[in-house]
């Protein structure tokens, strides 16, 4: 029987590092494959000319009248009435980075503009309200289409 010689293993790694690595990086995996195709809520369909269609039973924060919902990465639907709905683009209109909702409006988080509920100017650098889309409302279906 020889002996070998052993190894000085400074750079390896433990068991218990690869394990919770592991675990880590399938929960991880999981978690990426429940959120489906990354839309915030539920589902949507986008027509050819850019139009958004979504039921609106899936976006649960809709049912409630003047709260604002993130329907994808760049557009937000608030609920007006019983049937009507106002949409917004969420890209802030001073340099056009992607706003945050923030209590009860929107965030700018590149320099701090700030837009109430129905996407007005609130506090500078923007001058200008957001963007708003026309939306039109199936309630038989439950169906809103933005754009």
């Amino acid at each position: 029987m020889t002996d070998t010689p052993l190894r000085s293993c400074e750079s390896c790694v433990s068991r218990r590092t690869f394990l919770t690595q592991s675990a880590l990086a399938a929960a991880t995996a999981a978690f990426l494959a429940a959120c489906g195709d990354g839309q915030i809520g539920g589902s949507m369909v986008t027509d050819p000319n850019g139009a958004k269609t979504i039921k609106v039973s899936t976006f649960p924060g809709l049912a409630t009248t003047g709260q604002l919902v993130m329907i994808d990465a760049t557009h937000a639907v608030k609920r007006t009435g019983s049937a009507t709905f106002v949409a917004f683009s969420r890209f802030c209109t001073h340099e056009g980075t992607v706003t945050n909702l923030s209590g009860s409006g929107f965030l700018c988080p590149n320099h701090l503009s700030q837009f109430d509920n129905d996407g007005r100017v609130t506090v500078g650098p923007a001058t200008r309200n957001l963007t708003q889309f026309v939306t039109a409302y199936d309630a038989a279906t439950d169906m809103l289409t933005v754009g």
